[in-house]
């Protein structure tokens, strides 16, 4: 039999893991009140998978559902010279680790030879995932998400300097056990 779980949030911060969903979205991912995801795939009737989207540091942000039909999303970012802190980012729970994937294109305009990459951290600003280069960065990631009985937290960061950068992020939301 599976161990029980303490079900969290809907929504959660590093310090408060029972929280509702708040009055406003936040500007950026410091401090941030995030989503806490308690399937580890979409097709849950019962309960969506929920993002929180930066998609400009300093502009209200947007919390979404993932669609319990849909296999995968896509997310696109533009920032004028920089990316600060745009991106992707949520909360879970899970009696088992789990595999996430999907796959990122970051575009540093027209300049050559800029840098510009894509990654996945935890809460605690460790690496999951990296990709760096110069001028664009494409591929895909699968990464093994741990167990969690308390809200784990992940952040999808593309990074870009250049005028006109741009990203797009896609995530396949059924995840392996």
């Amino acid at each position: 039999m599976p161990n029980a779980i303490l079900r969290a949030g809907p929504f959660a911060t590093s310090a408060d893991s029972f929280l509702n969903e708040p009055a406003s979205t936040p500007v950026n991912f410091d401090g941030a009140t995030l989503p806490v995801n308690c399937a580890n795939y979409s097709g849950s009737s019962n309960w969506s998978w929920r993002y929180l989207m930066i998609s400009a540091v300093g502009v209200a942000s947007s919390y979404f559902n993932a669609n319990k039909d849909e296999t995968e999303i896509s997310k696109s970012f533009t920032a004028g010279g920089l990316f600060e802190g745009e991106g992707l980012a949520f909360a879970y729970q899970a009696v088992n680790g789990f595999t996430f994937s999907g796959s990122y294109v970051v575009n540093a305009g027209d300049q050559q030879g800029v840098f510009s990459g894509f990654n996945i951290v935890n809460g605690a600003d460790q690496s999951l995932f990296s990709d760096t280069g110069t001028t664009s960065v494409s591929g895909d990631f699968s990464i093994t998400l741990p167990a969690s009985t308390t809200p784990y937290f992940v952040f999808l960061k593309p990074l870009a300097e250049g005028d006109g950068v741009n990203a797009t992020v896609s995530i396949d939301l059924i995840a392996e056990t």
